[in-house]
C-alpha cells in the first residue's frame, strides 16, 4: 500500500491556516495534513529525519495588515482586551508573557502582532534545518497578496503537489481574512472567553450561552476596517521584507508596496 504523503502548512490565523488546511484535507490529496503556527518553525526535526515526499507550504501576506487584521481576530475570539491598536501593539510583550495570562492562554502566547509578522528569521531557521536543496525544492511559499483568482492559486498548489488537478473550491478573502467590525465591548469579550477556557480545563466542554453572547458582541460590534497605524508598519517593516524578499528571491516590496 502506496504511504501517504505528508504536508506540513505554516501560518498563523490571519493568514486563514485554519480554513486553508481545510481545503487541503477537502481536496483528497492522498496526504496527511499538519498546522503549525509560523513562530514553530524553527522547533521542526533535522533534515536527516524527513522523506523526499514530504512538503512544507508556508502562509505569508503582507506582515502590516496580518499585524492588524490578527489583533482584530484576537479581540473577536476574547484573547485580547485593549481595543486600541497603537496601544495593543505597545503592550503585546508585557502582556502576553505575564504568567497570569500564559497560564490560561498557554496556547496561543505566540500571536504576537509584531514578533509573528517577523517573517525572515523564522525562515532561514528552516532553510538551515532542511538544507538548500530540500528547502527551494520542497518548500511552497504563498504569497497571498500576489494571487488576483482562485484558479491562480490552484495552479500553483497543483504545480507544487505535481497533480493534474486539485479539487479545492474557495474564496481567497477565506485566507487573507480582513474583519470589519471589532467586539461592541472588548472586556467582556475577554472576560466571556476566560469562562470558555476555564469551563473546558474544569467540565471539558464550552458553555453554548457564552458562545453566543460572544458572537452577538461580535455581530453588535464598531466598525474598524483601517488604521493608521498599519502605514507606519509599512515603513518600519521595510528592512524585514528586503531581507525576505532576498531569501526568497521574489521582490515582495513591490508585491506588498513596501
Amino acid at each position: 500500500m502506496m504511504q501517504r504523503r505528508k504536508i506540513f502548512v505554516f501560518g498563523t490565523k490571519a493568514e486563514g491556516i485554519e480554513k486553508f488546511c481545510q481545503i487541503l484535507k477537502r481536496a483528497d490529496l492522498n496526504s496527511e495534513i499538519f498546522s503549525f503556527h509560523i513562530c514553530r518553525l524553527h522547533e521542526i526535526r533535522k533534515i536527516e529525519e524527513f522523506y523526499s515526499s514530504e512538503k512544507f507550504i508556508v502562509l505569508l501576506r503582507n506582515p502590516a495588515l496580518r499585524s492588524f487584521e490578527l489583533w482584530k481576530i484576537m479581540l473577536c475570539e476574547g484573547f485580547e482586551w485593549v481595543d486600541d491598536f497603537e496601544l495593543a501593539l505597545a503592550r503585546e510583550q508585557t502582556r502576553f508573557f505575564g504568567a497570569e495570562h500564559r497560564k490560561l492562554y498557554a496556547t496561543i502566547y505566540d500571536f504576537l502582532y509584531w514578533r509573528s509578522s517577523l517573517y525572515s528569521e523564522k525562515i532561514l531557521t528552516l532553510e538551515q534545518k532542511l538544507g538548500e536543496k530540500k528547502f527551494f525544492e520542497d518548500v511552497l511559499f504563498l504569497v497571498l497578496d500576489e494571487f488576483k483568482s482562485e484558479g491562480e492559486f490552484v495552479e500553483t498548489l497543483e504545480s507544487f503537489l505535481n497533480l493534474q488537478k486539485v479539487n479545492a473550491k474557495f474564496s481567497l478573502s477565506d485566507l487573507k481574512i480582513a474583519r470589519k467590525k471589532i467586539p461592541y465591548n472588548s472586556k467582556i469579550q475577554y472576560v466571556l472567553r476566560a469562562v470558555l477556557e476555564e469551563s473546558k480545563i474544569k467540565f471539558g466542554f464550552e458553555p453554548v450561552f457564552i458562545k453566543f453572547i460572544m458572537n452577538l458582541n461580535n455581530l453588535l460590534g464598531k466598525k474598524l476596517e483601517h488604521h493608521w497605524l498599519v502605514d507606519f508598519l509599512r515603513f518600519a517593516l521595510k528592512k524585514e521584507v528586503e531581507r525576505l524578499s532576498e531569501i526568497l528571491k521574489k521582490d515582495l516590496t513591490k508585491i506588498w508596496a513596501i
